[in-house]
């Protein structure tokens, strides 16, 4: 999995100290679940600074009147300087002989894919050709206020559903259909839509393929792009294939064998790359003609099974994998939509709970939908049944494990006498009661700063310093 460069530098984090607080997997009591949203969010990126994008099919976030794609602020509210326009997929009518053979039509767009650039702008994919009145084929480019940036992105014959980021600066797409003269569909764009000449995929051709359909992208060793998705084969049969690409776009023979590796009866197969590039992947039964012997398996670097991951759990038909976490930790989620991680073997990790069980049952919460945020917190979308019965939709934040490293912003991890939160030089700490609306007050303490965990709420952040 590429990381964005700010995973490395977060903005400043608010941790909210009691007994569960850095506890992996219980919720952060302080991020607020505004009302008023009509249906869950069910794609959800991380942006710097502790914002969010949330995308699905609500038609009015948090009674916000924000439909398809709203951002959230660091405490779960709407974010209100960012306002897309209105998603539209327009339909010409199609004429035959002077006669209207199918109406035009003008319909809601959805959105499919979101990327996030490092300065907090986020790269939209889906089935859309409007925001607004600018025209826009399915993919686009958003400013922070949200109205579409500068974009003509040249994606030829292609439905773009999916993204990733690529090297300096650039963008991969792929979706359904061809790149120009019937090559495979995945393109590397740059930000102002042009295609990056050093990458030129093979042909569909070449690849012994006819077409191919919704894809996966995921990040690969050494700049390399994996590319899995149902293909109809020369002879109009189906198959589903996993390609790796070289940066150039040229076929990767060191993998698998020769570059393609087939599986069968792929189902609701989920895909995810580690940071040293192996992928890792659940709801496939065979791989390359082999029987797989887990239900969650990696493969090493040339495309082989790894021996090595030893997973045991069954996340059963409707489990998903969510993210590889840096230091190679795997989050996935069950069929019984619980959030669980894994070791580097395998091995279940008993340090992350499940946060519709921990600290106390909630019966009344669904979490289904998740992403791994910069901190290393994931993000949730989800539902919280209250008193009647009355639904609240939105998102959620969950702990995760402590940011360690050099403290170039606010780091913290847990000792048996409390909280150790530290700090840069040239930054100051401030503590807030509350968050919405926020009290920050300047602290004078030196860095390092024990806090009780037996207190109580408190929020702390790092800014610099006067």
């Amino acid at each position: 999995m590429n990381l964005p460069s700010w995973w490395r530098a977060v903005a400043g984090i608010a941790a909210a100290l009691n007994v569960w607080a850095q506890t992996p997997g219980t919720l952060d009591p302080a991020y607020l679940l505004p009302v008023g949203t009509d249906a869950p969010p069910m794609l959800l990126a991380p942006a710097p600074a502790g914002k969010l994008y949330v995308s699905g099919v609500f038609t009015n976030y948090a009674g916000t009147g924000r439909g398809a794609l709203a951002r959230l602020s660091r405490d779960g509210t709407v974010d209100p300087a960012f306002t897309l326009p209105p998603l539209l997929k327009i339909s010409p009518p199609f004429i035959l002989n002077g006669q209207v053979i199918v109406p035009g039509s003008t319909n809601v767009g959805t959105i499919k894919g979101i990327l996030v650039l490092p300065d907090g702008r986020a790269v939209i994919a889906g089935g859309f050709t409007h925001l607004g009145d600018t025209q826009r084929p399915g993919l686009a480019v958003l400013n922070l206020d949200g109205s579409p940036a500068p974009f003509a992105p040249a994606i030829g014959k292609i439905d773009p559903d999916a993204l990733l980021a690529g090297p300096d600066g650039t963008l991969y797409v792929s979706g359904i259909g061809f790149a120009d003269t019937n090559r495979l569909p995945v393109l590397r764009l740059k930000l102002d839509g042009a295609r990056d000449s050093g990458f030129v995929p093979p042909t569909v051709a070449s690849l012994g393929y006819a077409g191919s359909f919704a894809s996966v992208l995921r990040a690969g060793p050494g700049g390399t792009v994996y590319f899995a998705a149902s293909v109809t084969l020369a002879n109009f049969s189906s198959a589903f294939e996993i390609v790796r690409l070289q940066p150039n776009g040229n076929l990767d023979v060191t993998f698998a064998g020769g570059g393609q590796a087939r599986v069968a009866n792929p189902g609701l197969a989920t895909f995810q790359s580690s940071p040293s590039g192996q992928l890792l992947f659940t709801g496939l039964d065979s791989f390359r003609g082999g029987t797989l012997p887990r239900k969650i398996n990696r493969l090493t670097l040339d495309g082989a099974v790894d021996p090595t991951f030893q997973a045991t759990v069954d996340p059963g038909i409707f489990g998903r994998l969510v993210a590889v976490q840096p230091d190679g930790k795997l989050l996935y989620v069950g069929s019984d939509r619980a959030l669980g991680r894994l070791h580097l073997d395998g091995s279940v990790d008993p340090g992350f709970v499940n946060p519709t069980k921990v600290p106390v049952e909630q019966p009344g919460l669904v979490l289904s939908y998740f992403a791994l945020a910069p901190d290393l917190s994931v993000f949730a979308g989800g539902a919280r049944a209250g008193p009647g019965n009355v639904v609240t939709y939105g998102a959620f934040h969950l702990f995760g494990d402590p940011v360690t490293g050099p403290p170039e912003r606010l780091n913290f991890d847990r000792g048996v006498d409390g909280l150790h939160l530290n700090w840069a030089a040239g930054l100051r700490l401030q503590r807030a009661t509350q968050l919405a609306p926020a009290d920050w007050q300047d602290l004078a303490n030196p860095s390092p700063l024990i806090v009780p965990l037996n207190g109580p709420a408190e929020f702390y952040r790092v800014v610099p310093a006067l």
